[in-house]
């Protein structure tokens, strides 16, 4: 029973001496590193979010190698702007088997997008002109669309704009989560504007 017992403390100290480093700066639906110490020995883990309102915890990568894994870069599920969130490294076959816990953190918000849409329509005795704009500011994408028709009575143009921080696309329509409603508000014009020639 003695020899039991050593082997068992002697496996111990391997599992502890992993130490998940107390993550800063991170913000919902966005990447950032997760760093840790380890030794050659250390197990592979499956490393998870936890929080005191959740009713469990989040699996965020699923065996990680100790030794070779960090950092580790993290997409962060969208969750609730708070403080006390924790990250934990956990047995692979034993989530109630913890290696290791980091500090407490906070996680930011999720970047948000605005929309606004703007449609005027004028009218002359000659020829009729309808003019069409919209503009969207996005953290998620952008783009930019315009089009122009002309008949015997008349001019027809719409333009749709966006301004964005972590990229661009210039075409002749985007679809893309969050920008389907501007999209749809800009044919809804166009077809009003080609109405009225």
């Amino acid at each position: 029973m003695f020899a039991k017992a050593f082997v068992l403390l002697a496996a111990l100290p391997a599992a502890l001496s992993l130490t998940l480093d107390t993550p800063t700066n991170v913000t919902s639906g966005l990447v950032s590193d997760v760093t840790w110490d380890s030794v050659d020995g250390d197990p592979t883990f499956t490393l998870e979010l936890n929080h005191p309102s959740f009713r469990n915890s989040l699996a965020l990568a699923n065996n990680v190698n100790p030794t070779s894994g960090s950092p580790l870069s993290i997409e962060w599920p969208i969750v609730p702007a708070d403080s006390g969130y924790t990250l934990s490294a956990v047995n692979v076959t034993n989530i109630n088997a913890v290696f290791s816990t980091s500090g407490s953190f906070s996680i930011a918000q999720a970047p948000t997008t605005g929309v606004s849409a703007s449609v005027s329509t004028t009218f002359t005795d000659s020829a009729s002109t309808a003019g069409v704009s919209a503009s969207v500011t996005t953290t998620s994408g952008s783009a930019s669309a315009t089009s122009a028709s002309t008949g015997t009575s008349g001019t027809s143009s719409a333009g749709a704009s966006t301004t964005n921080t972590s990229g661009s696309f210039n075409g002749a329509a985007s679809f893309q989560s969050g920008n389907t409603a501007v999209f749809v508000a800009v044919f809804s014009a166009l077809a009003g504007a080609a109405f009225f020639l």
